[in-house]
């Protein structure tokens, strides 16, 4: 009440009902999670009291800045949002991002003003060979580095009542846009509501929505009870398609921790962020919680057992060890995150130093504590933001672990990109759940639940448009091919496809014959023999980029003597394996050199391969397909988590 942020507040809580009113989840993102008034106002999804998140993060009396509320909504209805939010308060424009120029646009611009096209800056660029005035060119474009190109739109940003106090144009897109990008605007005096697309939201929507409508109710994902089953898929790490959850590191780290709550998950998602990896403190952490090593004594970060997990706890530290307030401890907390270089770190390590010391806090402690705020501070969530994405998290694994095929089609429909929707199949039927091919009268546009399985969608199929889907629902059902053929309009490519796939398996026809009835032109067409089982892997694989079949190792390697299964039998061993690349990632060591994480898949699932700067060198060109690779490696285990290291990669057939 006294900064005067009661509009600001029912203004987001109005947008936040609206999205609610319609079914649809919402989260509070960032530092106002850590407001108990938002809570009640169901704009945040957190108790701030039973997640112990300090309000001084997110609004004091001592701030300059704004109070920041930002809203994640399901990334499918963000532009609906956002249409509700102009007409409900009509004086509202979007932020602007101010886009500079890099190294190449800055080029290309350069080259403009000394008379060269766009084609001959492709062509001198493709050739390497030099423009006229090439070096006044490159001293011009190093002149333009970092100044402004043009306007976009931010991705969420919106201020209300901006007209007359900033400056405002048409967008691309059609909505007005301030000038002023999300800095200015609040120089100005604007408040900016961050109102996200997130796609876990989506996933959890689509998955509750498919609940509903197969069994009737509809869970209420805030709200979930602790139970064995989700437990027990957290603490195995099976979570695959959980939002926040499903990497590689997330799934090693869970095995490690064995979280068994939304605060478990809440500590997780902090732990795996970079600023506790790289000071050690994971390792700390794990061994604490496993009870491997003690716990410091005293009450301040109890609950992480003494580790600084979250941004706020600088504030909480520099509170209790220099004998700060809570609002002082959060001005300090951002004075450290702002440290540009060598002097003002020591001078502020000084300024700690002595008030910790004034405070009667060991020299030692304050020593430690002050590196650890120093190192990690900015990369690293805050408890609130923490907190709310711990709760998703914990709905998210708990709908995959009660409603698995819900789950599956929530997550392959608004699939993140981390691993291919290939992998997400075959770890449904690894759980025994049905695939279905995609069917001309059944297949919706994405991914649907049907009879206890899974529907592929009709927008899987390559080359098949937008606009030829649409002609197929306008026309279906259909009666026989002959009915199809005579009532659309498909190209020869997208009918092949349409073929070689399944979609037209309820005409009871042979895919060959059906395929050469459309080549025909619905002429009548001879009995031709049906593909063999391995035929159609090959085209489910080239049309759907997936199949419903066995897993493609059973078509490509059937004969191995190992599997995935036997990793957890011999550890400290060396074994040999074959896996399809399910995703990678490169990592640099503390000396600099890279190094690579592989997650590779069989039929039993899931495994990791570590490949240390020796080996990715050696290897780094061979990887990079979807394989299927050669493994062989020793195992190890560490705190649960199981990691075969690389020796030596081939391609399967190569070795």
């Amino acid at each position: 009440g006294k900064l005067g942020y009661a509009d600001y507040f029912l203004v987001v809580r109005d947008i936040v009902r609206h999205s609610r009113d319609r079914g649809v989840p919402v989260a509070g993102r960032g530092s106002g999670a850590s407001s108990v008034v938002a809570y009640v106002l169901g704009i945040t999804n957190v108790c701030p009291i039973e997640f112990d998140l300090p309000f001084e993060r997110f609004l004091h009396e001592g701030r300059s800045d704004y109070p920041d509320l930002d809203i994640d909504f399901c990334w499918r209805i963000r532009d609906d949002i956002l249409d509700y939010v102009f007409h409900r308060f009509g004086d509202v424009a979007m932020v602007s991002s101010h886009i500079t120029f890099q190294p190449r646009s800055a080029f290309r611009e350069a080259a403009k003003a000394f008379g060269c096209s766009d084609a001959q800056v492709s062509y001198s660029k493709r050739r390497r060979v030099p423009l006229p005035n090439q070096s006044r060119i490159e001293a011009a474009a190093k002149a333009l580095l970092g100044r402004p190109r043009h306007l976009s739109v931010h991705c969420g940003g919106v201020v209300l009542r901006p007209d007359g106090v900033a400056p405002m144009q048409p967008a691309e897109k059609g909505v007005m846009v301030t000038q002023y990008d999300k800095r200015s605007v609040e120089e100005v005096g604007l408040v900016k509501i961050d109102l996200l697309g997130n796609r876990a939201l989506s996933t959890i929507r689509e998955t509750i929505d498919v609940v509903e409508k197969t069994t009737g109710t509809r869970p209420d994902v805030e709200c979930l009870p602790i139970d064995e089953p989700t437990v027990r898929l957290i603490q195995e790490g099976n979570t695959i398609g959980c939002n926040q959850l499903e990497s590689p590191g997330m799934r090693a780290l869970l095995r490690m921790m064995k979280p068994s709550n939304p605060k478990g998950l809440m500590k997780a998602l902090a732990l795996i962020r970079p600023g506790a990896s790289s000071l050690g403190m994971k390792e700390r952490f794990i061994r604490r919680t496993r009870g491997l090593e003690p716990s410091p004594p005293g009450e301040m970060l109890a609950d992480t057992h003494g580790v600084m997990l979250y941004e706020d706890d600088a504030m909480v530290v520099a509170s209790g060890l220099a004998g700060l307030s809570l609002s002082e401890g959060d001005l300090f907390r951002r004075k450290v995150k702002k440290i540009q270089s060598e002097e003002e770190g020591v001078a502020l390590s000084r300024e700690f130093l002595a008030l910790c010391a004034a405070n009667d806090t060991p020299p030692d402690v304050a020593a430690d504590f002050w590196v650890q705020m120093t190192k990690f501070n900015s990369f690293s969530f805050c408890r609130a933001h923490a907190a709310s994405y711990g709760v998703l998290a914990w709905a998210s694994a708990w709908l995959a672990a009660h409603y698995p095929v819900a789950h599956w089609v929530g997550a392959i429909n608004n699939n993140q990109g981390l691993y291919d929707i290939r992998v997400y199949i075959e770890q449904a039927k690894r759980e025994g759940i049905p695939i279905y091919l995609p069917c001309l009268q059944k297949s919706e546009v994405e991914f649907t639940e049907e009879q206890g399985g899974i529907r592929v969608g009709l927008g899987r199929i390559a080359l098949l448009s937008c606009r030829e889907i649409e002609q197929i629902f306008q026309s279906r059902p259909f009666d026989s091919l002959e009915d199809f053929l005579g009532r659309t309009r498909i190209s020869r490519p997208s009918l092949r496809n349409l073929a070689l796939c399944g979609a037209f398996d309820w005409t009871g026809l042979s895919r060959p014959r059906i395929w050469m009835s459309v080549r025909s032109k619905g002429g009548a067409v001879p009995p031709i023999p049906d593909h063999t089982e391995s035929e159609k892997f090959r085209y489910e694989m080239e049309v759907l980029g997936l199949s419903a079949r066995q897993h493609p190792l059973f078509y490509v390697s059937p004969q191995r003597s190992t599997d995935s299964r036997i990793l957890s039998q011999r550890v400290g061993r060396s074994v040999r394996l074959v896996g399809l690349m399910a995703t990678a990632r490169v990592a640099m060591t503390a000396r600099r050199e890279a190094m690579q994480f592989l997650t590779l898949e069989d039929e039993y699932g899931l495994f990791e391969v570590t490949c240390f700067p020796r080996i990715f060198q050696r290897y780094r060109s061979l990887v990079g397909t979807l394989g299927p690779y050669v493994v062989e490696g020793k195992v190890e285990q560490r705190y649960d988590a199981i990691t075969l290291n690389a020796e030596k990669i081939s391609h399967l057939g190569r070795e």
